[in-house]
């Protein structure tokens, strides 16, 4: 096993084969699975299921005793969901995680995607797995966006604009009830979310990018990268105001 990206292709291999379409990826490495060149140290799932977190993550401990060279370090329950902490036996401090949510239903079929953008770098075959419906991942990272102040969560919509639209219904149930900046729960009005997004791209520099997105980003590809977050939390902003 070369690196932590290669380990966490072989759990989401594994995860596709023995849940198939009740677990669906979301997050970092959706993202690269879309070429995004930001790497994560975790997968993160929807895990569509009735049953307990303590019973599911008895059989997730199972399930991930196949991977090869691999210990399941720690398993972790909250409400949220099954926190999983692995680390690769080939090389030492290599750690990845995975968040599974559990809840009972999807709000939108997932989508089909192949894993060979990453899986043809490390010489493995590629599968088709279930992935979270693009407009709804989109919705989920605007919410995100406007809660944490992570210049990450901004890039990330760079990735998302271009491909699809947002699903206004998801997006409205998120906003709902939103921790900005860890604040206490709140309703956040359309209008209210577009006005924070413009904040947000007035206040991007270029500093703020190269101090974050560094370790992915050669310097060339750094330069000017403010300017197309700030266009692409514009565009969104646009299209979110009534």
């Amino acid at each position: 096993m070369k690196d932590r990206e290669e380990l966490l292709i072989k759990v989401m291999h594994l995860m596709s084969e023995h849940f198939k379409d009740r677990i669906v990826l979301e997050g970092g490495m959706l993202l690269r699975l879309l070429n995004s060149p930001r790497a994560t140290q975790d997968a993160d799932y929807l895990l569509v299921s009735e049953r307990s977190k303590k019973v599911l993550s008895g059989e997730l401990r199972e399930l991930l005793k196949r991977l090869d060279d691999v210990t399941v370090k720690d398993i972790k329950l909250n409400s949220r969901g099954i926190f999983i902490e692995l680390e690769s036996e080939a090389l030492p401090h290599i750690k990845a995680f995975l968040e599974i949510n559990v809840v009972p239903f999807l709000l939108r079929p997932p989508t089909s995607i192949s894993t060979v953008a990453l899986a043809r770098r490390y010489s493995m075959t590629s599968r088709v797995i279930a992935a979270m419906d693009m407009p709804e991942a989109f919705a989920h990272k605007i919410a995100a966006a406007i809660q944490r102040n992570s210049i990450r969560d901004l890039y990330d919509l760079t990735i998302f604009e271009p491909l699809c639209e947002f699903d206004k219904d998801v997006l409205k149930k998120r906003f709902s009830s939103l921790s900005i900046k860890r604040q206490k729960e709140r309703s956040v009005t359309f209008f209210e979310a577009a006005e924070i997004l413009q904040t947000k791209a007035k206040s991007i520099t270029q500093e703020k990018v190269d101090s974050e997105l560094g370790a992915w980003f050669s310097k060339e590809a750094l330069q000017g990268m403010f300017l197309i977050i700030r266009a692409t939390l514009n565009k969104i902003a646009q299209k979110i105001s009534p």
